[in-house]
């Protein structure tokens, strides 16, 4: 079995394309009218979180409720995922996946996709505690979606506000970035210094009249 470094390693030297920054749910609001449009959100046919982080574990909890089948890595390596899951799946068609994972677990899985069906990340948040009082969530996504995007709330609590925001991500949207910033309790409980990523990977659409 690879270890994580070696996984890594090899995704790294398997891709040269460069990449951006990169159940029904409630319809999404257009950004120029006030009345809602049907806008068709994305369904990941799996999520994946880890378990190391409550808020991670949150995420997880929330989209087993909305019946998404979950997957948990229990240290944050994907080799089991990908070996067991997703180098199966994928052969198969593109198929979406969400998650709340560390850096290097996104890092990983973005690659794949690309190499494999050519998705790419359409949602990305990157969630980091600034100080011992504050958590701040940097979003990227539908300028619809971000436009809804609540309060988060506190740790671990934010992971299923999370999870909620990402199962109403639409197809097909022009993309903007927010940053939110949440006061916390002493006490709350903390997933730790590394920053967290809350993602969604989906298929490319390409414009009409694109080869």
């Amino acid at each position: 079995m690879a270890t994580r470094r070696e996984f890594l390693r090899a995704g790294i030297a398997a891709s040269v394309v460069p990449f951006s920054l990169s159940s029904p749910f409630p319809r999404a609001l257009s950004a120029e009218a006030s009345e809602p449009i049907a806008i068709r959100p994305v369904q990941p046919d799996t999520v994946i979180f880890d378990l190391r982080f409550p808020s991670s574990v949150a995420f997880g909890h929330e989209a087993r409720r909305r019946g998404i089948p979950v997957w948990a890595l229990e240290d944050g390596d994907i080799t089991d995922l990908w070996y067991r899951d997703l180098s199966l799946r994928w052969k198969q068609g593109p198929a979406a996946i969400a998650g709340l994972t560390d850096e290097p677990a996104l890092f990983c899985l973005e690659r794949l996709a690309w190499d494999e069906q050519r998705m790419r990340v359409v949602f990305r948040g990157r969630h980091r505690r600034r100080s011992p009082g504050r958590l701040e969530h940097e979003l990227w996504g539908p300028a619809t979606l971000l436009k809804q995007a609540p309060g988060l709330g506190e740790e671990p609590a934010w992971g299923a506000a999370v999870a909620t925001l990402v199962g109403q991500c639409p197809e097909d949207e022009s993309r903007t970035s927010r940053t939110l910033s949440v006061e916390t309790s002493a006490e709350s409980a903390g997933d730790g210094a590394e920053p967290l990523v809350s993602w969604l990977i989906a298929p490319v659409r390409r414009e009409r009249g694109t080869v």
